[in-house]
């Protein structure tokens, strides 16, 4: 289909109309399988570029409510990098700690959820051990304590694990994982999301 369909799919001449069918197509089968809205999905390069946006989006929008974010102590590069940069940058980063058995800690997680958290990121399935992550009771204890937004770097899980479009703001993946082409991904970003694009000069994407 990318050999075919190559041309700006916001471009409006023929191989650009035809491009952005191909597109909203897309969109639409991805937005019905995970039980979303199709304007709730942004298209990226990789799940990198979508962990990347989830979580400085957030974070620059949303920081003067508060500068707590937290995350685990496992999660992809793509994750703890990001969180290592903006606790570089003043925010104050906490890290969940897991037992020995692969089991985030939620005590820690509860204890650390004061008004000022904004953000909390939390993979669904870890790509080394392939432990499962209960990120729908994470989301409840999050939501019941904070007005923080909740992501779930779902890479791993997609197409192997049922996710509840109900218990979470974000979710990133990426399509070479589930037999899509190489340099795809996605975030899907809930409406009541605040958050500020991290490229500039392009409007594709709702501007993001």
């Amino acid at each position: 289909v990318s050999n075919q369909y190559y041309a700006n799919s916001s471009s409006t001449h023929r191989l650009g109309l035809e491009a952005d069918v191909i597109l909203s197509k897309a969109r639409e089968q991805i937005a019905r399988y995970l039980c979303v809205k199709k304007d709730e999905i942004i298209f990226l390069s990789s799940a990198t570029e979508a962990n990347n946006l989830a979580i400085q989006g957030v974070c620059n929008r949303n920081s003067k409510r508060g500068k707590r974010i937290i995350t685990t102590a496992a999660e992809h590069p793509s994750v703890m990098e990001v969180f290592k940069q903006k606790e570089k940058e003043g925010f104050d980063v906490h890290y969940l700690n897991y037992d020995k058995y692969g089991n985030i800690d939620l005590n820690q997680l509860n204890n650390l959820l004061t008004k000022d958290v904004i953000f909390v990121s939390m993979m669904k399935v870890n790509n080394e051990t392939g432990y499962i992550f209960d990120t729908d009771k994470a989301y409840k204890m999050v939501k019941e304590k904070t007005d923080a937004f909740f992501h779930i770097d779902a890479t791993q899980a997609i197409g192997k694990e049922k996710i509840d479009s109900s218990y979470y703001d974000l979710l990133s993946m990426s399509g070479h994982k589930i037999g899509g082409i190489k340099g795809s991904g996605l975030l899907v970003k809930k409406k009541d999301v605040l958050l500020s694009p991290i490229l500039f000069g392009g409007g594709q994407e709702d501007g993001y």
